[in-house]
């Protein structure tokens, strides 16, 4: 095509393979560019899989496959060091469940994997117990494959891709390509936003997506169907420190328990053939086999929560094998197609097999000019105020992803690279101030924001009459930095949160010790927002006594702050409680950065968060606008709208109170029930289309949850008082003291309940037991 730049290659498709292949040009110093149609890298088959790096013990003697796995092998160690990757070499047991099934470990996997060059050891019932204690007792034996190993999907393919940028490549995304022209001298390839580029070599990797593209070429040589697999994600582990995986079948390695590289578990896959490529819906029947499968494995994953599911496509290609070879449209044109899950393992030794092909005819070599350049890490020397609460993420972190010119300004973009929202509210705490940061670090107007792929917006824009800087954190006086200590350094009381049982617990403390001792007792609140906890932007639904409680707050506590009390309030984040010697301290980040509250006593009142989709078994995909009532209010109080019609799941004053600000924003309430449990499946792979509630579909771009709360516990979970599942309460005995000296707890994080109704009452008392007990100690006289 005459005007269209002309590069020395181009690869088409941005998941592991092709980053790996674009890196290995930029080893030969090629002039290469790479096109993917999605606004990230990484958006396919890579990003959903099991992160396994597989040695290829089980791999199909004489395949391509298993060929380059074995390559691989020996690839890894040197891609590891070289792109400080996150890697562990877990190791794997294949379990033998029965005498036949030991049998074929020792006669057939066994062998082969010697032959291929892996080790293995055979291990039997005693031995295996001894190993790991938490598989199942129906366990004979097992096959221990100590090389196996995990990593991280993302960084992996970001780090090949920034490697090769460092050599000069170059990335065009969100562009896919809808012509191929290949003639003897190169390949014209133009994409769908107008674009074009003459290219002496084109490489197609595009994943499942390769046989459709091949044939913008008139190549029709070879087919690929989709196979989804369903995952289901555990922080708690269970102990479980291994790959564990049954004897593979005819569909794969069956249902695995794999240890993710920064914590957690995976459970999955399912395998489940079809025709939709762009499927990667998730249903209750896939739910109910990951868990029957992996439970069957090691019991005690029959008490997992899940905090996500969420499915991935493979290729099952017509030449049941990788395609790895010149397209029938021409030499100049390379077919890297058929990659199965392995793909992410066999990626470093496909890009070199790959190449080197046609290295020859280009007149490519190997160049001592390429620079070894690992992405750069993203962390803050000024972290600031916390942006992600279940992950602990800053602000900082947020902004040193931004910082990067490939980081595409959506959601789920950043949760890869700094992990806000991958935690157990998956993002419906954070995603308000982290998309605000994306607008303003990229000079977009909020509506322009995405979760993940086109299309996927999470905000209509502001609401008409919000300011324009209605989006953006506001700090009053003296609200960051710690706050004077009082005489002695160590504060009577520190609460951590100030909703209504937070309080609760300082109003009760502060009236029960003016009446039982003499002098002022020193009380610190902390809270990340203003006060009022869930209703700060809803006082209207509060009982009259609630009411006067918050107003009462305000003035003993937060107006007494400013003036120099013995009351004191700051805006911040408690990030860890800490165990001195003479008593309990909160950690807290904040605007000016991270400091320590000593204390005499520390109650926690952290309250809970509305069980997001993402834990619950409806059927569908994930796409943007399933929201919490949490996102709906953060959203609201900023002055942002977050729909136009609504499904609203919920009973209660908070299920009322957020129908209503939704309606005075303009958003239609088209259904409403009063359970999460009705919602039968969701449709619409970008954003919202449809809610299904028992037979009938109503469409909708937002769905609501408002139904179920679940204890904020983050503290005493980093403390070893609770493990990983959420919704686990903060444990507390009948005076409301936790396992932890010093530390009590009152509200819904230790009886989690969507309407807070006993919550000021609670903190009320255990607020007035504390002033009794201070006053009987030596240190309140």
């Amino acid at each position: 095509m005459s005007g269209a730049p002309r590069v020395g290659a181009l690869v088409v498709g941005g998941g592991v393979v092709g980053c790996a292949v674009l890196r290995e040009l930029a080893r030969h110093d090629v002039e290469a560019v790479l096109v993917e149609r999605e606004p990230d890298l990484c958006e396919g088959t890579s990003k959903a899989n099991s992160a396994i790096v597989h040695t290829g013990f089980d791999a199909r003697p004489g395949s391509i496959e298993a060929a380059m796995l074995r390559r691989a092998a020996a690839l890894w160690p040197e891609l590891v060091e070289g792109l400080a990757l996150p890697y562990l070499a877990v190791g794997a047991l294949m379990l033998a469940r029965s005498a036949a099934e030991m049998a074929r470990l020792r006669d057939g996997f066994a062998p082969r994997a010697t032959a291929f060059g892996v080790r293995t050891e055979l291990l039997g019932r005693e031995e295996l117990r001894a190993t790991a204690p938490w598989v199942t007792e129906a366990a004979v034996g097992a096959m221990s494959i100590p090389d196996e190993a995990v990593t991280d999907p993302f960084w992996l393919t970001r780090a090949l891709a920034a490697s090769a940028f460092a050599s000069g490549a170059r990335l065009h995304l969100g562009a896919a390509a809808t012509g191929l022209e290949v003639d003897a001298g190169g390949v014209t390839v133009r994409l769908d936003d107008g674009a074009a580029y003459r290219a002496d070599q084109v490489f197609l990797c595009a994943g499942l997506w390769s046989d459709e593209v091949a044939r913008l070429a008139d190549d029709a040589s070879f087919w690929q169907t989709p196979r989804k697999g369903q995952f289901l994600v555990s922080e708690e582990t269970f102990g479980i420190d291994r790959i564990v995986l049954p004897l593979p079948g005819p569909m794969g390695k069956g249902m695995l328990l794999t240890p993710i590289v920064f914590g957690g578990l995976l459970l999955g896959p399912t395998a489940e053939d079809g025709q939709d490529k762009e499927d990667r819906s998730t249903d209750r029947a896939g739910r109910e086999r990951i868990l029957a499968a992996c439970s069957a494995m090691v019991p005690a994953i029959a008490e997992t929560v899940p905090i996500r599911s969420f499915a991935g496509l493979r290729a099952v290609s017509s030449a049941g094998d990788y395609i790895l070879r010149p397209s029938t449209a021409g030499e100049r044109l390379f077919i890297v197609a058929g990659i199965r899950s392995t793909g992410l393992s066999a990626a470093p030794a496909i890009a070199e097999h790959v190449v080197a092909r046609v290295a020859g005819a280009r007149g490519w070599h190997r160049s001592a000019r390429y620079v070894v350049a690992p992405p750069v890490p993203l962390f803050s020397e000024e972290p600031g105020p916390i942006a992600c609460l279940c992950r602990s993420v800053s602000r900082g972190e947020v902004a040193a992803a931004l910082a990067s010119p490939e980081t595409p300004p959506t959601l789920d973009a950043l949760k890869r690279r700094c992990g806000a929202g991958f935690g157990d509210c998956q993002g419906n705490l954070c995603a308000v101030e982290v998309a605000v940061q994306v607008a303003d670090a990229r000079g977009l107007p909020i509506e322009r924001v995405l979760k993940h792929r086109a299309g996927s917006w999470v905000f209509t824009g502001q609401l008409a009459g919000a300011a324009a800087d209605a989006g953006r954190p506001r700090r009053g006086p003296r609200e960051t930095g710690a706050p004077p200590a009082p005489p002695g350094g160590r504060w009577d009381l520190v609460v951590v949160g100030a909703g209504l049982a937070g309080i609760g617990t300082a109003l009760g403390f502060l009236d029960g010790a003016a009446g039982e001792r003499a002098g002022p007792a020193s009380l610190l609140v902390i809270e990340r927002e203003r006060p009022g906890g869930t209703f700060r932007g809803c006082p209207t639904v509060l009982h009259p006594a609630e009411r006067e409680a918050v107003e009462r707050f305000g003035r003993a506590v937060v107006a007494g702050s400013t003036a120099g009390g013995p009351a004191a309030f700051a805006r911040g984040t408690a990030v860890g409680l800490l165990r001195r010697d003479d008593g309990p301290a909160v950690l807290v980040q904040d605007d000016a950065g991270s400091w320590e509250a000593p204390a005499h006593r520390v109650v926690l009142a952290t309250g809970g968060y509305v069980a997001p989709c993402e834990h619950r078994p409806i059927d569908g995909p994930r796409p943007s606008g399933v929201l919490t009532a949490d996102l709906v209010h953060g959203a609201l109080d900023r002055g942002l709208h977050p729909g136009r019609s609504a499904v609203l799941a919920g009973a209660g004053r908070y299920a009322d109170a957020t129908a209503a600000r939704l309606e005075a924003a303009g958003t239609r309430i088209i259904a409403r029930v009063p359970s999460g449990d009705a919602l039968a499946a969701l449709r619409g792979e970008r954003r919202l289309e449809a809610v299904r509630l028992g037979g009938r579909w109503f469409v909708a771009d937002t769905l609501v949850l408002a139904d179920r709360l679940l204890p904020s516990a983050f503290l005493v979970r980093a403390a070893g008082l609770v493990d990983a599942r959420p919704g686990i309460a903060v444990p507390v005995d009948a005076e409301g003291a936790t396992p932890l000296p010093g530390v009590h707890a009152a509200g819904t994080c230790t009886e989690p309940e969507i309407d807070h109704r006993a919550s000021l009452a609670a903190g009320l008392a255990l607020g007035r037991r504390l002033a009794r007990a201070f006053a009987m100690t030596p240190t309140a006289t």
